[in-house]
């Protein structure tokens, strides 16, 4: 694989991660019917927390090179991505067409 695809793997794996410890957290819910990610919760202290933890346990697997600091700074910058989504706007589109 090159290099560039490596990087964009770790970086897609990155999000993946935090959106699932940003679901596991309570920050942000995903929606039963259509799997879409929407913002929850406003503090970031108990994903950062449940990251660490699943970090030390072995679940969440770093790249080599990447530092909890770094993976932190990842999970910011999803939890950013889904703040001002209250719900899932499938579903919201669907009740505002009914």
């Amino acid at each position: 694989m090159s290099s560039a695809k490596e990087l964009i793997f770790e970086r897609e794996y990155l999000r993946a991660c935090s959106i699932e410890v940003l679901c596991a957290a309570g920050f942000t819910k995903r929606c039963p019917y259509h799997g879409e990610v929407f913002a929850h919760s406003l503090g970031l202290e108990p994903p950062y927390a449940l990251a660490n933890y699943k970090i030390g346990k072995g679940e969440i697997v770093l790249p080599t090179g990447v530092s909890r600091a770094e993976f932190s700074d990842v999970l910011k910058a999803t939890a950013d991505e889904f703040r001002g989504i209250c719900g899932c706007r499938a579903c919201e589109k669907y009740w505002a067409e009914e």
